[in-house]
């Protein structure tokens, strides 16, 4: 075609064809190019969104940085004081003695001193060291004695308790286990911490 010819067709008509050449460029483009890549827009779209989302919950924490490393150091150091107040293993026979002692400087008869094994707890920092005991005597010599116990510089519950009569002899009868604790041994306790 030369452009005499294309001068020969009619101005109407003439806009009317580059109307539909335009019409069908622009629909080849949209059903093939666009439509095949607009998924994998709409995912990259989603992608930033989603990165955006997270730059801003890391940009928050790395503002809190220097507080949750102070916490941290803060809670570091009250395990560490909590760890002073457990017993090493050394030391659990000397407290459970003083116990024992304590017991009867209340006033109290024991009839049961029985040690259980000791546990390593769930959290993997330190042994349950318990010890069943049955003890007869009067309510406020039991109050002394467990107050005695709760002024101990180490660490020393009393759980399972239960009072009953003490039938024909005066006073009742407490039965309660006494629990230390010990902390685990420096290897054990690095050990525990790696395998978290």
């Amino acid at each position: 075609m030369n452009l005499e010819a294309i001068d020969a067709i009619p101005k109407r008509q003439r806009l009317i064809l580059v109307v539909i050449v335009f019409v069908a460029v622009i629909g080849l483009f949209f059903f093939y190019p666009y439509r095949a890549n607009s998924k994998q827009i709409e995912g990259l779209t989603k992608k930033i969104e989603e990165l955006d989302r997270q730059i801003i919950v890391n940009k928050s924490l790395a503002e809190k940085k220097d507080e949750l490393l102070a916490k941290n150091a803060e809670l570091q150091e009250k395990l560490l004081e909590v760890q002073r107040k457990f017993p090493t293993s050394s030391e659990v026979t000397d407290l459970l003695k003083q116990v024992s002692v304590l017991g009867q400087q209340s006033g109290l008869d024991f009839r049961l001193w029985k040690p259980r094994n000791k546990v390593k707890n769930s959290s993997n920092l330190y042994y349950e060291i318990p010890v069943e005991m049955e003890l007869i005597g009067g309510y406020h010599e039991v109050a002394i004695f467990f107050d005695r116990i709760s002024k101990l510089s180490r660490i020393v519950n009393i759980t399972d308790l239960s009072m009953s009569k003490a039938g024909s002899e005066k006073g009742i009868v407490t039965k309660c286990v006494a629990k230390t604790f010990s902390a685990l041994e420096e290897g054990n306790s690095q050990l525990a911490q790696n395998n978290q």
